[in-house]
């Protein structure tokens, strides 16, 4: 389950603004799939970047993802807010597929190691430039 906060000012955190939020950000879910610990939390700043400018990207989201012990971050601006939430959104996602890539990397090599050590006997492998080198199959 994924659970919204919203900070920033109140004027800008209209209840449209934090529905079509909420509308883009709970599909995030889906892709960080089963969480251990239950729940992931994305909290959400919405700011206009300056007040005397009405014309470029004025409009800056932020948000952080915290689930599992771990954090991402992302930040986007925009000349509208909604604009900012969807960039914001790809943003997000690229993290996440990021992160979840490096977990996966991660388990991968630990697997290779293992399968290594577990193939090969111990008399079977030699040192050659600092490292161990099986021999050839």
């Amino acid at each position: 389950m994924m659970r919204l906060d919203f900070r920033g000012s109140r004027r800008f955190l209209s209840e449209s603004v934090k529905t079509y939020a909420a509308k883009r950000l709970m599909g995030l879910g889906k892709i960080l799939g089963n969480n251990p610990s239950g729940e992931s939390r994305v909290t959400l700043w919405i700011k206009k970047i300056s007040g005397k400018h009405t014309a470029g990207n004025i409009w800056q989201a932020k948000a952080n993802l915290s689930f599992s012990g771990e954090l991402l971050r992302a930040e986007s601006v925009g000349p509208r807010l909604q604009s900012a939430l969807d960039k914001l959104k790809d943003e997000l996602k690229r993290e996440i597929v990021r992160f979840r890539g490096r977990i996966r990397s991660r388990l991968m090599r630990g697997s290779r190691q293992a399968k290594k050590e577990l193939h090969l006997a111990r008399a079977a492998r030699f040192w050659r430039k600092g490292r161990i080198r099986d021999e050839a199959r």
